[in-house]
């Protein structure tokens, strides 16, 4: 499978090189930045028509942190769970309005953290390289 990629990547042997002004480096130096990338990843994926995603604002990632703190109280209110009476268990699972607000938070929080780990952790895509290879494959 990696030969399959070699031979669709088409190797770097050429540089370009431009002036800009003082401003227009630091807004590409920030705005590279802010997608975790160098300036020439960030200017090649402009050229190529990509747009990257930014990471993570510092609000973004102080949710992040509050959201791993969340996970380890999960773990203890669900070991507190398993430890308690079956029949104390099964009257608090038999109450309707409780299980359905419980779920209904339950589904808010999942969707915020499914969007908080989906930008932090998924890399801004440089074209020629061999994940730029792989999503095209994924398209096929």
């Amino acid at each position: 499978m990696s030969n399959n990629n070699e031979n669709h990547r088409e190797r770097r042997t050429s540089s370009l090189s431009f002036r800009v002004s003082k401003s227009q480096r630091e807004k590409i130096e920030k705005l590279a930045g802010q997608c975790g990338m160098n300036r020439s990843e960030y200017l090649l994926s402009r050229a190529c028509g990509y747009e990257p995603k930014s990471r993570l604002t510092p609000a973004q990632t102080a949710v992040r942190d509050e959201l791993i703190i969340a996970r380890s109280d999960y773990a203890k209110y669900t070991s507190m769970l398993y430890a308690m009476p079956q029949d104390e268990r099964m009257a608090m699972f038999r109450n309707q309005p409780w299980m359905t607000e419980a779920l209904v938070r339950l589904r808010r929080t999942a969707e915020l953290i499914t969007d908080i780990i989906n930008r932090y952790f998924s890399p801004n895509r440089i074209p020629g390289t061999s994940s730029e290879t792989d999503k095209e494959q994924e398209r096929s």
